[in-house]
């Protein structure tokens, strides 16, 4: 008769315990390494997307400025209306009639955000509230840039022609002094041109109300991503 082996059941369980803790600490470590690979992910996107948003700052900047500048040409004319015009105050309104046509629009790079958006990816930008918001983007900017569009059109396709039949263009007026003579008299006394410069006046202040918009927007972007990236 044999003796009956007894069973170790102590160390049964120490090494199964010891087995599972060793596999739930490799998925743990997996787990962790998955995410510190998706942050440092995330870490670059916003490096490139805060550069981005850096340079539309400046590029947005020189738009607004360009339609407050404009806007005060057009603002310095309409002083003029009605009033008996010396040889210098028609320089003044020609110089500032031309400057208004001088603004620059905004173009903002998009490669970054379109290259997170295509790529799918938005979903790596942890803070809701940035992610929100560069997802809301692309449909600020085309919202903005029907803005500029109306500008243009009113400004050369409208006003335009207007202008050049009562302005000398400037070329023919050096090569040929005295040729031509602008009609500024006449068109700081005609209701069709004063209109025409307070709805470019009115077009240029939305503008200026739009583009401002859009700068607090980049703004906030800014502050979102740079809190992020500090963490």
């Amino acid at each position: 008769m044999t003796r009956r082996q007894e069973i170790p059941w102590t160390r049964i369980a120490v090494e199964a315990t010891a087995i599972v803790a060793s596999i739930l600490l490799a998925f743990s470590i997996d787990a962790w390494w998955g995410e510190h690979q998706e942050r440092e992910h995330e870490r670059q996107l916003l490096g490139s997307l805060l550069a981005e948003f850096n340079q539309n700052r400046v590029e947005l900047d020189r738009a607004l400025n360009s339609f407050t500048v404009s806007r005060k040409s057009v603002t310095r004319v309409l002083m003029f209306a009605g009033q008996n015009l010396s040889d210098d105050d028609k320089d003044v309104i020609g110089q500032n009639v031309f400057t208004l046509f001088d603004y620059w629009t905004f173009d903002p790079s998009t490669g970054a955000i379109d290259s997170l958006l295509n790529a799918g990816q938005l979903n790596l930008i942890q803070n809701l509230e940035l992610r929100t918001r560069l997802a809301g983007w692309s449909g600020l900017v085309s919202d903005y840039k029907e803005e500029e569009r109306e500008l243009d059109y009113v400004a050369f396709r409208e006003f335009g022609p207007y202008y050049k039949k009562i302005a000398p263009l400037r070329n023919v007026d050096e090569i040929s002094p005295g040729l031509f003579q602008s009609q500024w008299q006449g068109a700081i006394n005609d209701v069709e041109f004063l209109n025409h410069l307070g709805q470019l006046s009115y077009i240029l202040e939305s503008n200026i109300i739009e583009a401002s918009d859009i700068g607090r927007e980049i703004d906030l972007i800014i502050t979102l991503i740079a809190t992020e990236l500090e963490q």
